[in-house]
């Protein structure tokens, strides 16, 4: 899903499942909460190569997660990193940097 960081598409957890099962269980990327909306998300990938940027609002106030998938074509669910903000501000200004530096 590529978007603009203005747009907020509707956010179907369904879809998500199976990324969610390892950011949630077992990389605890989402710091013991649930993502309930997804704010932006823009997809960088190539060739054999994985560059996507997320950016999740956490249940219960857990704050915002900045989700980072990179990596080669061997690149798995598993592999994704997570960054807690927060606020919405700090978490989309990170998120324009990740997509700055994507870009160049």
């Amino acid at each position: 899903m590529d978007m603009e960081p203005t747009e907020k598409p509707v956010f179907n957890r369904a879809e998500w499942e199976y990324s969610f099962e390892a950011w949630e269980s077992e990389l605890g990327i989402f710091a013991g909460h649930k993502a309930e909306e997804l704010l932006a998300s823009k997809d960088y990938s190539a060739d054999y190569e994985m560059d996507r940027l997320h950016v999740f609002k956490l249940d219960h106030n857990g704050g915002y997660c900045l989700v980072s998938e990179q990596g080669c074509s061997c690149y798995e669910t598993a592999d994704a990193t997570g960054t807690i903000y927060a606020s919405e501000a700090d978490a989309m200004a990170a998120f324009a940097k990740a997509c700055a530096a994507s870009e160049a």
